[in-house]
C-alpha cells in the first residue's frame, strides 16, 4: 500500500481530536484513533497502520506522548500537531520537543482560525500548516481537505508554532478590554499593535515576521475575536468584569495554556530587553492583576511609527 493511500492517525481525546476525525471523514480518508498511549498495543496499531499521525493531546501530556511514539515511529512518519504550547519554563517549540524524543524529522504543525465546532459541523474553514518538509503539507492537505476546508501551507514552522501561543495570549486581551468597554477604534489599535509585538517576540524564536500578520496569526486572531465561546476569550472577559483569577479558572474548568504562556513570553521579554507593552501588560492580566488603566497606559506609550 502507498503511504499517501494508509489511514490518517489522530492520538488525543477531546473535541480538537473528534473535528480532526470528522474533517478527515469528510476528505473521504480513512483513519485510526487513539485516545491516549496507556494502551500500548493500540499505539503500536496507530504507527503500524498509519503514517501521517496528528496529535491531539495537551501540552503538557507531550513528553510522554512523543516518548510513547519514539518507541513505535520511525523516520517515514509525519507527526503533526495542533498544539497551543511552548512547553515548559523554559518555552520550548513543540517541534522541538517531538525531534528530541522520536525518530521523526516530517513535523508540522497545524494552526490558524481552525474552530472545532465549525470543522465538526462541516461549515466553510481554513487553516495552515508550517513545516521545513514540503511533503508534510502535501500529506495534510491530502487528509484534511474537502470542498468546505481549505489549508494552505508554509516553511515556517516555529513561527506557526509561536503565533498559536502568541494568539492565544491574545484572545485574552481581545476579552478583556471588551469586558471593561473599550471602543472600536482603540480595540483595533490594542489588536493590531499587539499583532507586531507577537511578530518581534516571535523573532526572538527565529519565526519570520510575514507570518504573523497571516492565518498562523492576524487570521486565527480575527476568528479569536469572533467567537465568544473561545475559553481565552471567557478567561479575558470574566477578569475584566473583576472576577478573581482563581474564581475563573474555576468558572472555565481550567486555565488554558496560553494564558500561562502569556505571564513566561512577557518576562522572557522584558528580560531580553524587548520593548513589549501590550504582552507587558497582557502578563499583568494573565497573572491576576487585571487593570482598568491598561489601556490607558498604553495609550501614552510614546512609540508612533509603525
Amino acid at each position: 500500500m502507498k503511504d499517501e493511500d494508509r489511514p490518517v492517525g489522530i492520538l488525543g481525546p477531546g473535541p480538537f481530536a473528534s473535528a480532526l476525525a470528522a474533517a478527515v471523514e469528510r476528505a473521504g480518508r480513512p483513519m485510526v484513533t487513539c485516545p491516549g498511549i496507556e494502551d500500548e498495543s493500540l499505539t503500536a496499531r496507530l504507527a503500524s497502520e498509519c503514517v501521517v499521525i496528528f496529535l491531539a493531546v495537551h501540552a503538557d501530556e507531550l513528553t510522554p506522548v512523543a516518548r510513547a511514539l519514539g518507541k513505535v515511529c520511525d523516520g517515514r512518519h509525519v507527526l503533526v500537531h495542533p498544539l497551543r504550547g511552548l512547553v515548559g519554563d523554559a518555552l520550548v517549540p513543540t517541534s522541538v520537543v517531538l525531534r528530541e524524543h522520536t525518530p521523526v524529522r516530517k513535523i508540522g504543525a497545524l494552526g490558524g482560525p481552525l474552530v472545532a465546532s465549525a470543522l465538526v459541523a462541516g461549515r466553510p474553514s481554513g487553516g495552515i500548516v508550517g513545516s521545513r518538509f514540503a511533503e508534510v503539507g502535501d500529506a495534510v492537505r491530502r487528509s484534511l481537505v474537502s470542498p468546505m476546508l481549505r489549508i494552505y501551507v508554509t516553511d515556517d514552522l516555529v513561527g506557526v508554532e509561536v503565533a498559536a501561543c502568541l494568539m492565544g495570549t491574545m484572545a485574552m486581551g481581545a476579552g478583556f478590554i471588551r469586558a471593561i468597554g473599550v471602543g472600536p477604534s482603540a480595540t483595533a489599535v490594542f489588536l493590531t499593535r499587539g499583532v507586531h509585538e507577537a511578530a518581534t517576540i516571535g523573532a526572538m524564536w527565529g519565526a519570520r515576521r510575514e507570518t504573523f500578520f497571516g492565518l498562523a496569526g492576524l487570521g486565527d486572531l480575527l476568528a479569536a475575536v469572533a467567537d465568544d465561546d473561545r475559553p481565552e476569550v471567557q478567561v479575558g472577559r470574566l477578569l475584566g468584569g473583576g472576577m478573581a483569577l482563581s474564581d475563573v479558572s474555576s468558572a472555565v474548568g481550567g486555565t488554558p495554556e496560553s494564558i500561562r504562556i502569556g505571564v513566561a513570553v512577557a518576562r522572557k521579554a522584558s528580560t531580553a530587553g524587548v520593548d513589549t507593552p501590550i504582552f507587558r501588560a497582557l502578563g499583568d492580566i494573565a497573572a491576576g492583576r487585571p487593570t482598568t488603566d491598561v489601556i490607558a497606559e498604553l495609550m501614552k506609550h510614546e512609540r508612533v511609527r509603525e
